[in-house]
């Protein structure tokens, strides 16, 4: 077959954020028995990070939105987001769409969506939704959320097949479209590395939190994590993870580290891996590689969403007094620690078996064309 994946961000090997890696791991199973392009919105910088795509796709077509200099990082990210995009980027990504050449095409994340419809007849459309974004937007209070979500339904009408990372998601989508074609492909993310993750090697006391902190609900999550949460422990320090930390994350009461080229040093390092997220995310990562790196988890009930886990799995608190008496029995109590963390493992095994789902993907794709 030939695929066009099209993405809002720029993709490539070492992309940091969980979207990307999922991409790039359907990308690498796909490259060998099909022919791939790739198309981005990006920057130059992410343009230069696409080149390294050379020796998986056939070409990569980067479009840099006509940003002026003050609407550039984060505000003209938030414009890509919320389908504000200058007219000559919106019509070059729908050329792209309606060019003909692609057997398969896959938006990728629900902003893409909206070029479906530039799709030629006989085309397989194909919606990655990553997340269900009017669900995050539910908990977020969006203030245009009828809007958005009118726009993603519509997006998913237009699709063949609609891919989602968790049953909760497919079941959502299912109450508006009941009709609607959807596979659950769960998170590849690093599950399958993080699985032979050692048990031992634990740092006492560290509690881990990972994310991209240039993301404004990671932010806000390790600052309600060090500023009502952390105070009510002892022994406990809280090492936080990821790339690009604003000056405000810095500042916590925290090791902040930036970057880290290989996050199973730091999940062996781990005694609790926490998500205290403050509103929806989708499917997070950072619980899913704690629970296959054998490590316990302590999430929000919104940061367990998207996820389902079971209470053997993961231990829930929306109080920040209650979150930290779970970190503290979990580092103070061996036997409910191995308890968790074999529980944890159980259930990654048994429910996110990615590679399983990602050929009956394949497989779906091929009966469309």
């Amino acid at each position: 077959m030939k695929i066009l994946i099209a993405s809002p961000y720029a993709i490539y090997p070492d992309v940091p954020h969980g979207g990307g890696q999922d991409l790039m791991a359907l990308i690498r199973y796909l490259q060998p028995r099909h022919r791939i392009r790739i198309a981005a919105f990006t920057d130059s910088t992410g343009a230069a990070h696409m080149r390294t795509l050379q020796s998986l796709v056939e070409t990569t077509h980067v479009i840099q939105p006509a940003f002026t200099p003050a609407a550039k990082a984060n505000r003209a990210l938030q414009s890509m987001l919320n389908g504000r995009l200058p007219r000559r980027a919106e019509a070059e990504m729908r050329a792209v769409f309606a060019e003909g050449w692609a057997d398969v095409v896959i938006a990728a994340w629900t902003q893409m969506g909206r070029f479906l419809p530039a799709v030629p007849p006989g085309t397989v459309r194909i919606l990655d939704e990553v997340d269900v974004r009017f669900i995050v937007d539910e908990y977020a209070g969006h203030p245009q959320l009828a809007q958005r979500k009118q726009a993603e339904l519509a997006a998913c009408r237009s699709a063949d097949l609609v891919i989602v990372r968790s049953t909760r998601d497919r079941d959502v989508l299912h109450t508006y479209l009941p009709h609607l074609h959807i596979r659950v492909v769960p998170p590849v993310a690093h599950v399958a590395d993080y699985l032979s993750v050692p048990t031992a090697g634990c740092v006492p006391g560290r509690v881990l939190f990972v994310g991209a902190m240039d993301r404004v609900r990671n932010q806000r999550a390790v600052c309600w994590l060090t500023q009502a949460v952390m105070p009510h422990l002892e022994g406990a320090h809280l090492r936080i993870v990821g790339a690009n930390p604003p000056t405000s994350v810095r500042a916590l009461s925290a090791t902040v580290t930036g970057y880290v080229p290989d996050l199973r040093v730091e999940y062996q390092a781990a005694s609790v891996v926490v998500a205290p997220m403050q509103s929806e995310a989708g499917v997070l990562n950072k619980i899913l590689d704690g629970l296959a790196a054998g490590r316990p988890v302590v999430a929000t009930p919104v940061a367990n969403a998207g996820i389902g886990a079971p209470p053997e799995a993961v231990r829930l608190a929306a109080d920040p007094a209650d979150f930290a008496a779970h970190i503290q029995t979990l580092l103070t109590d061996p036997v409910a620690w191995h308890a968790q963390a074999c529980a944890g493992r159980a259930f990654i095994r048994q429910h996110h078996t990615w590679s399983a789902a990602i050929r009956a993907l394949e497989e779906a794709l091929c009966e469309l064309v």
